[in-house]
């Protein structure tokens, strides 16, 4: 008899604990229902909990309708686990955290910029969803600014390739350039690596070609910067001061 007490303790004890900092169900009879909650819409809320049921503990699906709820309350954890960008067939952006997601829709809360506490949307209204703030929808840039396409003023048009990396091609005034950029991060910005091949002038004006590689922030959209070494591959009428390994910079606006 003392040994199925003590089974039941550590039993209850075991499922206050995997239960523990999970959602929870406030219901208005008194009671709190703790557990994972599956489901959400307008009329009933689904959890997943934990019942001891002859000396055993035993997964549960628990669905309790709106009016017998007096609040819902969900486990804090971390922000890329939970919240998830969804990009709307109209254009608009809801960010919010992601409590189901099936064949007729998805059913979000913590709704960012709104008092809404739970939205419901059917699949016809979704263009995608996101779990990093990553924007799908560009396919390119347009890079402005000094020391930019092989010239001293001069432009780069950037295709996306994936969510790390753009190849571009640039020209300015006497000068063009073409290259790739890998970035460190999700989202094709912020900090990356960029590789490039700079020619500078045109036949009597021609001055050289430099292979530059080095290191590049580029916002979406925004300001960009350009740091690096090149390597002088070729001179025309300016020998770069007889060095063979210069300095190359940049700076402009990306949209």
């Amino acid at each position: 008899m003392w040994m199925n007490k003590i089974v039941i303790l550590v039993l209850c004890l075991f499922s206050g604990f995997s239960l523990f900092g999970q959602d929870k169900i406030f219901l208005k009879n008194g009671e709190i229902i703790k557990g994972k909650i599956i489901q959400k819409t307008d009329s009933l809320v689904v959890i997943k909990t934990q019942r001891l049921i002859n000396n055993e503990t035993i997964d549960l699906d628990l669905v309790f309708y709106n009016q017998k709820i007096k609040k819902v309350e969900y486990t804090m954890v971390k922000k890329e686990e939970t919240y998830v960008y969804v990009d709307l067939i109209g254009g608009k952006v809801i960010k919010g955290r992601l409590i189901s997601n099936n064949d007729d829709g998805v059913v979000i809360t913590d709704i960012r910029g709104s008092d809404i506490d739970t939205l419901s949307l059917k699949k016809r209204q979704i263009k995608q969803i996101r779990y990093n703030d990553v924007d799908k929808s560009r396919s390119a840039f347009f890079d402005v600014g000094f020391l930019r396409g092989g010239a001293l003023i001069g432009a780069e048009l950037e295709i996306v390739v994936n969510q790390n990396m753009t190849i571009f091609l640039g020209a300015g005034f006497r000068g063009y350039a073409g290259g790739l950029n890998i970035f460190f991060k999700d989202n094709f910005s912020g900090f990356g690596f960029k590789s490039s091949y700079i020619h500078q002038g045109y036949g009597d004006f021609y001055s050289g070609s430099i292979l530059s590689n080095g290191f590049t922030y580029k916002s979406n959209p925004g300001l960009t910067l350009d740091l690096g070494i090149g390597y002088v591959m070729n001179t025309g009428n300016y020998n770069y001061g007889g060095r063979e390994f210069i300095l190359t910079y940049g700076i402009g606006l990306r949209f």
